[in-house]
């Protein structure tokens, strides 16, 4: 696991983790950079890089720290976002703090966590309440539609299909 960092031509910084190879992340940072389409595109990261004239190929992560277990990555990415992360959201630090609580008391009260399809969390005691939600709701019209870039492959086929033997 790895915490990396890119630096806008500015001098500001980006702060981020990783469990995967830098080189697979630098090539998704660099999608979300340029494609309109992903969800991450209007960012304050990415903007901040346009803004700065930055190109996709100038979007190189430099490694900060390997961190050998899984379980103090995120306390150890918010060590180095309070150290240089200029350009990491506001309430990132915040978040991740509360992330490690939440966590926490799960483990404590024995709670069991579901990830939904659509990208969110929820406990058993919570399932209608994240059902409810604005982004379950989108996730579902959208693959109903079909046009969700998460959506697999075959929901992207025509949905109304007439039998053979059927037709009118």
């Amino acid at each position: 696991m790895s915490i990396y960092n890119i630096e806008c031509k500015c001098g500001k910084s980006y702060v981020g983790s990783t469990k995967r190879k830098l080189v697979n992340r630098q090539y998704e940072h660099r999608s979300e950079f340029k494609n309109f389409k992903r969800q991450s595109f209007n960012s304050i990261v990415y903007t901040h890089f346009r803004g700065c004239e930055m190109t996709s190929s100038e979007i190189n992560l430099t490694l900060l720290e390997t961190v050998p277990d899984l379980k103090y990555i995120k306390e150890r990415e918010s060590y180095w976002i309070n150290l240089n992360g200029e350009l990491n959201e506001f309430d990132s630090i915040v978040n991740l703090e509360k992330i490690a609580n939440r966590v926490e008391k799960r483990k404590i009260t024995g709670k069991i966590v579901t990830d939904c399809e659509c990208g969110g969390k929820w406990t058993h005691d919570h399932s209608k309440r994240h059902k409810k939600t604005d982004k379950h709701r989108n996730f579902l019209k959208n693959k109903i539609l079909g046009n969700s870039i998460n959506a697999p492959k075959e929901i992207n086929k025509e949905i109304f299909v007439i039998p053979k033997g059927n037709s009118q």
